[in-house]
């Protein structure tokens, strides 16, 4: 009896309308510039006050190109070409504009909602400590820092960059990322707990 080989993965219509709409944000003209502004298309309001940055749209939109290119690799330069947009608006002012203009202490840290206590800041801090998400640029002992890519104080901006330059490592022939830092491996949780088995910590803290 001959077997019949499976059939070839596809994604769903649901997917593909998510790659055309993300095909259209990443070749739709924009200036990410100090003196421009990002395509509306573009989310930078949703789940504040952490995640409600240009960036992070850039990342996520990231992933799920390459989780479509994994099934559907044949479509490789349509990928790359998306990846490498959204890369590059990473490293402009907008992606970092929390970074540039949040600088010394949160003025409004006296303002904050009810809600973000102690939900995310513990209650006896109120007014005391900035939430989180802020930058504080310029904070003791790194001082004012304006180039995010070498700043010590911006760790939460350089570990999403590496991501985002690595996201092209998950799919076929593509094993390397532009711009990626040889000799790093790139995964999610369970490749952290995988290397970390040997001699666990107590705690994971992520950035």
């Amino acid at each position: 009896m001959i077997e019949q080989s499976a059939a070839p993965q596809q994604l769903s219509e649901r997917a593909r309308g998510w790659l055309r709409f993300l095909h259209r944000k990443a070749t739709t003209p924009d200036d990410w510039s100090k003196d421009g502004s990002p395509s509306e298309l573009w989310d930078a309001k949703t789940l504040p006050p952490m995640l409600n940055w240009h960036r992070f749209d850039l990342t996520e939109s990231s992933l799920a190109i390459a989780l479509m290119a994994e099934v559907t690799p044949a479509w490789r330069e349509l990928y790359s070409d998306m990846l490498d947009r959204l890369t590059a608006r990473y490293t402009t002012y907008w992606a970092a504009k929390d970074w540039n203009e949040q600088i010394g202490p949160d003025p409004d840290r006296s303002c904050y909602p009810d809600a973000f206590f102690p939900a995310i800041i513990p209650t006896e801090l109120r007014g005391k400590y900035d939430k989180p998400g802020w930058a504080n640029n310029g904070a003791e002992p790194w001082g004012l820092e304006p180039d995010p890519c070498n700043a010590v104080g911006a760790l939460n901006y350089k570990s999403f960059l590496h991501l985002q330059l690595a996201e092209g490592s998950v799919w076929p022939k593509k094993a390397h990322a532009k711009g990626a830092v040889e000799g790093v491996q790139v995964g999610c949780f369970p490749d952290l707990y995988a290397a970390l088995a040997a001699n666990p910590p107590d705690q994971v803290i992520t950035l």
